[in-house]
């Protein structure tokens, strides 16, 4: 009973890292909108590349 109550806990806090994930994805622009109509858009690799780093770290906290 009490290995079973791990695994759930368990599950559980992956459910959530998970979710806070997902969250920030959303959150995160991708474009870059530029104020002038006349340039094009721009990548937000920045940004991009902050998220890769979180979903690392989160992925490994759920082995």
């Amino acid at each position: 009973m009490e290995k079973a109550n791990q695994c759930r806990k368990k599950e559980i806090e992956n459910t959530v890292l998970l979710t806070r994930l997902l969250y920030s994805m959303v959150q995160t622009n991708i474009i870059i909108q530029q104020e002038n109509e006349d340039k094009i858009e721009s990548v937000n690799n920045k940004g991009i590349l902050t998220l890769k780093k979180k979903a690392d770290k989160m992925l490994d906290k759920t082995k």
